[in-house]
């Protein structure tokens, strides 16, 4: 399972008078963001840390909302990782209090409790969908605001624990014709699936259709394809986990270079696929049996008798 750590600060500053004194309460940083770890990430899809450029955050502390039900904007806006992104709302700890985060990228957050989504809408948003993540976090103040549980030792920083809440399909093809004259060239090569889902989260099953739309996912074409025992990728796609799939390619087959047989595929994959998880549709492409040739028994024709001549 792919997982993004990311971090943020908060502590708070507080104060109280009477008519006769100041009194002081403990004070510290606001909320700051930084630090991401990308792991198991799959160009849109997540490779490293540094390909997160931002996310929407939701807490709350003693059940109140502290970004509303709309979320914080983070942005990264440059920033070197471990050092503080910028937050469209500035919060800050309590004493003595428990808080609880909330992150998603590239998702919306909707039906929230207590300012944390419960449920998330995702979008493929065309060819090239954005890898959605999601995660969870919560930590604890101390009378001096001090927090403790997911936070980053000595820096008092909250990370999260990210994860792909997508599925993402690479697709394969393989020549299994040996001789070296015979190549393949691929097009068109697309995988259809659901347009928009809704993700429940903590749900058994979690994700659900929205609306009726369906997105045909590009794949990269291969102009020719040689006999080999490894398969050679046509790219990547992220694919709402749930969604039934269909792998849809135009194939070429050709002897030494011009075209001889030529078949468009329609398929719906059986694949039951589960969020955070790769998978490889691996196409494999032969021609019907070798041609033979030998002769029967009495496939040879009989002399027959032709005019005879005295000499």
């Amino acid at each position: 399972m792919k997982k993004i750590f990311i971090v943020f600060a908060a502590l708070a500053a507080l104060a109280a008078c009477n008519k006769e004194a100041a009194i002081e309460t403990p004070e510290g940083d606001a909320i700051a963001f930084g630090d991401v770890f990308v792991d198991h990430s799959t160009k849109a899809i997540y490779e490293t840390a540094n390909d997160l450029t931002g996310f929407t955050v939701w807490g709350n502390v003693a059940n109140v909302a502290l970004y509303g039900t709309e979320g914080a904007t983070v942005t990264r806006s440059g920033a070197a990782l471990g050092s503080a992104w910028t937050c469209s709302v500035t919060r800050y700890w309590t004493p003595s209090s428990t808080f609880n985060f909330a992150a998603i990228a590239n998702g919306t957050g909707t039906d929230c409790v207590n300012g944390i989504p419960t449920k998330i809408s995702y979008t493929l948003n065309g060819a090239d969908p954005a890898d959605l993540v999601y995660g969870t976090s919560s930590a604890t103040t101390d009378a001096s605001c001090v927090p403790t549980g997911n936070v980053v030792t000595g820096t008092g920083v909250v990370s999260f624990t990210l994860e792909h809440l997508l599925a993402r399909v690479k697709v394969s093809f393989e020549n299994q014709i040996e001789e070296d004259d015979y190549t393949y060239a691929i097009s068109n090569v697309t995988l259809s699936t659901w347009d928009k889902g809704v993700y429940t989260i903590g749900a058994a099953t979690p994700w659900a259709r929205e609306g009726e739309a369906t997105t045909a996912l590009p794949y990269d074409a291969i102009t020719s394809l040689a006999y080999s025992t490894t398969p050679t990728e046509a790219g990547a796609q992220l694919v709402i986990p749930g969604a039934p799939v269909t792998l849809a390619f135009t194939y070429e087959l050709k002897l030494n270079g011009t075209t001889i047989y030529t078949n468009t595929v329609s398929e719906t994959v059986s694949v039951d696929l589960v969020k955070s998880h790769s998978y490889n549709l691996n196409v494999q492409l032969k021609a019907g049996g070798k041609i033979d040739f030998t002769v029967v028994d009495g496939g040879l024709g009989a002399w027959e008798d032709g005019a005879s001549s005295n000499i």
